[in-house]
Parts: structure tokens; C-alpha cells; sequence
């Protein structure tokens, strides 16, 4: 019963997590092509090369998108079988009942995968996700075209800085 409650309480502040996480990283997850060249080379895993990435590479962008549209349904469908009074009929409580379910092992999984690729598998990325820094050489290996994109922008904001004191 206390857990059952801690779920029903812990429901509304995910469905708030949702909609900030969404709205605050939806502009960088926004598909390109170039994440269908790093889906085909398997991250990295196939070929000789590795495959470049901007801020996030297409599995972060999965990652993201398994979050954001799986976790709706998780919302929703927790919402209606939080809310029995509004005459829902032991059909509609029961379909609900299986997205929510079907929903929350899906976003487990993934999300379980999301901590053994930050945590274990990859090497820094952990760090990175612990303090909001990474190390440069990470980075430029990682996400190479990010790591121009901020190189360049520091280096432009060092020049501007440098003539307003002149």
C-alpha cells in the first residue's frame, strides 16, 4: 500500500520532469542527417573511422526520444488510472492499465541502457554527466563537431573580449 501511494505522489513531479526535460533539450535533439551516418556506422562500432556527432550523437537523440514519447504514455495513461471517477468502465481502466505497464518496462529498459553507456561503458562520460564538464580530448573524440563549434565560439569571445579592452 505505501508504495503503491509513493508511486501515485511520484507520478505528477515525473510528468513535470517530463515536460521540463522536453522543452529544455528538444532544440538539440532535433534529427539530421548526419545521425543516419552514425546509426549506419553503429556509433563508431563499424569501420575504421569514427563517426562524428554534434552535442549529441544519434543514440543520445534515441535516448532522448524513447524519453519524451514513451514517458507521454506513461503520463497519460497514469493520469486516467489516477483518475477512476470520470467514468471510465473496467475496459478502458484495464487498456490503461497495460500501456502504463507495457510504457514503464520500456523506459526502464531504456533508461537502464542509458546508465550502463553513461557509467560503464564509456569512459568520461560519467564525469561529464556528474559535473556538466568534459574534458576536451573527450570531447573532440566524442563529438567532434561540437567540440569545433565551442573552440570556435570561445576563441571568437576571446577576440571580441580582447578589443573591448583595447
Amino acid at each position: 500500500y505505501l508504495f503503491k501511494r509513493i508511486h501515485d505522489f511520484a507520478g505528477p513531479a515525473f510528468a513535470v520532469s517530463l515536460v521540463v526535460l522536453v522543452i529544455t533539450f528538444m532544440k538539440g535533439n532535433m534529427p539530421k542527417l548526419l545521425d543516419l551516418k552514425w546509426l549506419a556506422k553503429g556509433g563508431g562500432l563499424f569501420g575504421d573511422k569514427h563517426v562524428s556527432a554534434e552535442c549529441y550523437n544519434a543514440g543520445e537523440k534515441g535516448w532522448y526520444w524513447i524519453a519524451a514519447i514513451v514517458g507521454a504514455f506513461v503520463v497519460v495513461s497514469g493520469l486516467v488510472l489516477d483518475f477512476p471517477n470520470f467514468e471510465q468502465g473496467r475496459n478502458v481502466m484495464t487498456w490503461y492499465h497495460w500501456i502504463h505497464s507495457i510504457a514503464g518496462v520500456v523506459i526502464m529498459s531504456a533508461a537502464m541502457g542509458h546508465i550502463y553507456m553513461g557509467t560503464v561503458a564509456m569512459e568520461g562520460a560519467f564525469e561529464a554527466m556528474a559535473t556538466g564538464y568534459c574534458d576536451a580530448n573527450w570531447a573532440k573524440e566524442h563529438h567532434d563537431l561540437w567540440y569545433e563549434e565551442m573552440k570556435d565560439q570561445a576563441e571568437s569571445d576571446g577576440m571580441s573580449a580582447a578589443r573591448q579592452k583595447t
